[in-house]
């Protein structure tokens, strides 16, 4: 059990803590706001995408957050980075970044199925 709960909270704080600095860097990077554009998503969504990482990241680390909701991030979070690793793919970025959000992925599953252990939950 306590080797479980180690484990959440170190992918949960390293997953919540590339989200926060994805969500910060969406709002201050002008080399981001280029490449949403060069992707060809408009600037609102960057910042909607922003706003959504921020609270997500927030979601995931407070312990008092109803486990619904927490469901809600961990999809959002996973279909973010599914999106991320097509419109990588599809632009034809190094692969460095195509990468990336695969292995963020299983940072995100690690911790969504650690998450439930803990709370007796079965998948």
């Amino acid at each position: 059990m306590k080797a479980q709960k180690i484990t959440y909270w170190i992918t949960t704080g390293i997953f919540s803590a590339m989200m926060l600095l994805s969500a910060f860097m969406y709002l201050t990077s002008d080399e981001i706001k280029a490449n949403f554009i060069k992707i060809g998503f408009p600037s609102f969504f960057r910042v909607e995408l922003a706003v959504a990482k921020f609270i997500g990241a927030l979601v995931l680390l407070v312990p008092m957050i109803p486990s619904r909701i927490k469901e809600w991030a961990y999809a959002g979070f996973g279909i973010t980075l599914v999106s991320a690793f097509i419109a990588h793919t599809s632009i034809g970025d190094p692969a460095g970044a195509c990468i990336m959000p695969l292995v963020m992925f299983v940072v995100l599953a690690t911790s969504y199925i650690t998450y439930h252990r803990l709370n007796g939950n079965k998948l």
